[in-house]
């Protein structure tokens, strides 16, 4: 009978291609000496690859080793990296960096990655979301990354340059997108952006869209495109400046969805054709199992006034108050004194 040990280290390699989590990896490699070396350091510490997007010699190394590349299992984009799991190397000139070549590096990196599972793209500088459509580097990840179940973009400011391709992804679990200076281009295209999430992406876990000081005065309605959809095992849910709906879209939405823990609403969800807030009318027991809320002080009261909803899984709540919810501030106070004793408040 063959023993692991006595495998070509090949073959114990491809078997740690099966293995995602950098951990399960590690203790894999503990298992004996003869294995240790052929998994370590390249799958126990490379599960995780956080890099700056100007950091051209980590890209050249993955494009130029698809060996090394296919180890990786999450990689960050972020212009502020996790310095835990970063790749250090030195950038030529951090000043003034040759974006177009960096970004051409990491495309080719990319094509590399085929057991990439997640991918966030966190980037403060403009410039780096342009380049990065105009070289091609979301057409890579779909094409290229068919594992991909997690996906994360935070820019600075709103571009549409990953729409097209984004939305022809499948089997997402979590879909987090923000921006921090408002809507510089078209409206996000929330039909598409819908229609892949109810048709392709069964198992969605986690969702959230904003987008801070939005230029268009009255956002697109996502009543009939993402809120028609239905995820059993949705847990999360944030929408902020981006979107709108009306009260009876987001009462219909929370109600198939019991399972949500963490909550977060701002005033247009549920408002009127103007994009005014306006009371939601709840049945009771909604969302037995909310975990945390962030919404404003009416939402708030129309969603916990049932006493289902104000059991004791609920632990924190974030108030977001607005001028055009002065006059529920004072029901929101009177509701917490009653009914929110033990859940920490904030806002």
């Amino acid at each position: 009978m063959a023993f692991l040990t006595d495998l070509p280290s090949e073959i114990v390699d491809a078997i740690a291609d099966w293995i995602d989590s950098g951990h399960d990896a590690l203790a894999f490699a503990l298992t004996a000496k003869a294995i240790c070396p052929v998994l370590s350091p390249r799958h126990t510490q490379l599960r995780k690859w956080s890099c700056s997007p100007d950091a051209d010699c980590a890209w050249a190394t993955l494009a130029r080793d698809a060996t090394l590349a296919r180890n990786i299992r999450i990689l960050e984009v972020d212009t502020f990296p996790d310095l835990h799991h970063t790749f250090i190397c030195r950038i030529a000139d951090p000043q003034n960096p040759n974006r177009a070549e960096s970004i051409r590096l990491l495309v080719l990196a990319l094509r590399n990655m085929h057991n990439l599972i997640a991918f966030r793209f966190d980037v403060m500088h403009r410039e780096v979301s342009e380049v990065a459509y105009e070289q091609g580097m979301w057409e890579a990840l779909v094409a290229s990354c068919p594992n991909v179940t997690e996906l994360y973009i935070r820019e600075v400011a709103r571009t549409t340059g990953w729409e097209r391709a984004v939305y022809t992804m499948s089997n997402l679990t979590v879909f987090e997108y923000s921006a921090f200076e408002g809507m510089y281009e078209a409206s996000m295209d929330c039909t598409r952006l819908g229609k892949m999430l109810r048709e392709r992406c069964p198992n969605l876990q986690k969702l959230r869209i904003r987008v801070d000081d939005p230029s268009d005065p009255l956002p697109p309605d996502i009543g009939e495109s993402i809120l028609t959809g239905h995820w059993s095992h949705l847990t999360s849910f944030h929408m902020q400046d981006v979107v709108r709906c009306t009260p009876e879209a987001i009462v219909s939405f929370l109600s198939a969805h019991p399972g949500l823990r963490e909550l977060h609403l701002d005033g247009l969800m549920g408002s009127d054709e103007l994009g005014c807030e306006v009371p939601l009318s709840c049945p009771s027991g909604l969302l037995p199992g909310l975990v945390t809320m962030a919404s404003t002080p009416g939402h708030i009261v129309d969603i916990l006034s049932s006493r289902a909803a104000t059991s004791t899984h609920l632990k924190e709540i974030w108030v977001l108050y607005s001028e055009t919810q002065e006059s529920r501030c004072e029901e929101f106070r009177t509701f917490a004194k009653s009914h929110l004793q033990d859940v920490t408040i904030k806002g």
